[in-house]
């Protein structure tokens, strides 16, 4: 993402917190811890998810995080949101889960200044997106994720949508035109044994895509053709379920009421939509999308499992870091989780 306007310096990092996060400035540098310990970062919907990827961000030392929901607390809330309690269901306490979550969050790093915002994300305007160097929005529906990733697009704000349900998860990112650095092994470097070898750094840049691209047949069809037959066998049934729950439940995310049980017509339905979505990426769907896969998916929504949350949202937390400390390649641009296969997860650039 290029460089906003009027971007404040960067503040001078402290000799405390040379010495915090040594560890980390070690693996990537100063001048990325720098930059991370001013960051401004807007986290949306506080489930699980959320929760994990809160700690990681505030762990790092970045310099602000901004908690959005306005919504009540629930007893499904309580399942896998390791910083809700009990206690904080009760009517007469009131409170959102930001009001609940912010003093929780600050402890795991006073440095770091957590805030909480009790509005509602569908009337922020693109001025308030505008404001932060990254916006992460998870467990919300396809459409009103577009909406937002298209405030940040217009800001040149770098945006993450991410959700799990059930065993699966995906993290997509829209970083617009980004420039990170990567460091390798000089070649032409002597080899001296017991010693690290010189390292070059290069600069690369590329460009993202918006959300609203992944449903348009143009897309999907470019998927399949850029692909090898034997790779098409092992892309993940995890894509095209991801891509059918978007277009036939736009306007809203299941938000982790109590679990369902499907019934016999919705999982015929959603079977159909995921192997048409299946078919339009060039994949074998008959293979690819297994009954019993489909069942795992629908049952999956309304469900939240801490492993899950916890794998998903340090994938996310470490590619957010990334991005911000201009080091490594970020994903791109569609990461899918499948805990029924394990492993980390493929990502797809659709």
């Amino acid at each position: 993402m290029e460089e906003k306007p009027d971007v404040p310096p960067i503040e001078a990092i402290s000799a405390d917190e040379i010495a915090l996060y040594d560890r980390q400035i070690r693996l990537w540098g100063l001048q990325a811890q720098q930059r991370l310990r001013n960051a401004n970062i807007l986290l949306i919907s506080l489930h699980a998810l959320a929760a994990e990827t809160a700690k990681n961000l505030v762990l790092a030392g970045i310099g602000r995080l901004t908690l959005l929901d306005p919504h009540p607390i629930s007893s499904s809330d309580l399942g896998a949101n390791f910083f809700l309690e009990e206690d904080d269901i009760d009517a007469e306490k009131g409170g959102s889960r930001g009001e609940r979550m912010v003093e929780r969050v600050k402890r795991l790093n006073p440095r770091v200044e957590v805030v909480v915002d009790t509005g509602l994300v569908g009337e922020r305007d693109e001025d308030f997106f505008g404001g932060f160097d990254m916006v992460v929005a998870t467990e919300l529906g396809f459409d009103e994720l577009v909406k937002i990733n298209q405030h940040c697009r217009n800001t040149n704000t770098p945006f993450y949508a991410a959700a799990t349900h059930g065993l699966y998860g995906y993290i997509f990112a829209d970083l617009g035109l980004h420039t990170y650095a990567l460091s390798s092994p000089d070649p032409k470097a002597k080899v001296v044994p017991g010693q690290t070898p010189p390292m070059i750094t290069t600069q690369h840049t590329k460009s993202w895509d918006p959300l609203s691209t992944v449903l348009s047949e143009e897309r999907k069809e470019a998927f399949g053709k850029g692909m090898r037959p034997k790779f098409r066998k092992r892309v993940s049934p995890v894509l095209p379920a991801l891509l059918a729950t978007w277009y036939i439940y736009p306007h809203i995310h299941p938000d982790h009421p109590e679990p369902i049980d499907p019934d016999p017509i919705m999982i015929a339905d959603f079977s159909a939509a995921t192997h048409s979505a299946a078919r339009s990426l060039g994949l074998d769907a008959d293979v690819l999308v297994t009954e019993s896969f489909v069942e795992s998916w629908v049952s999956g929504f309304g469900t939240e499992l801490s492993p899950v949350a916890a794998v998903v949202g340090g994938v996310l937390a470490q590619d957010v870091l990334n991005v911000l400390s201009g080091r490594e390649e970020p994903l791109r641009n569609l990461f899918v989780f499948d805990g029924e296969q394990g492993g980390v997860g493929p990502i797809y650039s659709i």
